[in-house]
């Protein structure tokens, strides 16, 4: 008897079919990698402008108006929300209130949203900057 070499139509069948699964899960891991660093970037601009927010509050000259201002605005295509409550601390008690009058600190609250997802809720205590030249022996 001669043994015959090659291959039968059913093991070709079968390798085709094996190689056309492996390159169909290839390529959805792909559009899952693809997604998911989308999504990287897009909470990477939003920390960015969370970070970008405070900044802009710490350098503010009347960071509650400031944060007012910026309240509902947009950054880089994404919304930010900002609210900045007074702040008291006196004897060893912190105070957060709007009625306070002159506050030591702000408690304030930034969210960036892209829609209604929120990609970053940051939160921090802020002191307001003093107003520059407005002490005495500002040489005037």
């Amino acid at each position: 008897m001669r043994r015959a070499y090659g291959f039968t139509l059913i093991e070709t069948a079968i390798a085709v079919f094996i190689l056309v699964v492996a390159i169909l899960a290839a390529l959805g891991l792909e559009a899952t990698s693809l997604k998911n660093s989308a999504k990287a970037r897009t909470l990477q601009e939003a920390a960015a402008v969370s970070d970008r927010v405070f900044q802009e509050l710490r350098t503010a000259g009347d960071l509650g108006a400031r944060c007012a201002d910026l309240d509902g605005g947009e950054m880089e295509g994404l919304t930010v929300a900002c609210s900045a409550t007074p702040c008291l601390y006196d004897a060893g008690t912190l105070t957060c209130d709007a009625s306070v009058a002159d506050p030591q600190l702000y408690d304030v609250a930034v969210e960036v949203r892209d829609g209604e997802n929120v990609l970053v809720h940051a939160r921090s205590y802020i002191r307001p900057t003093l107003p520059l030249g407005g002490g005495e022996g500002d040489g005037e």
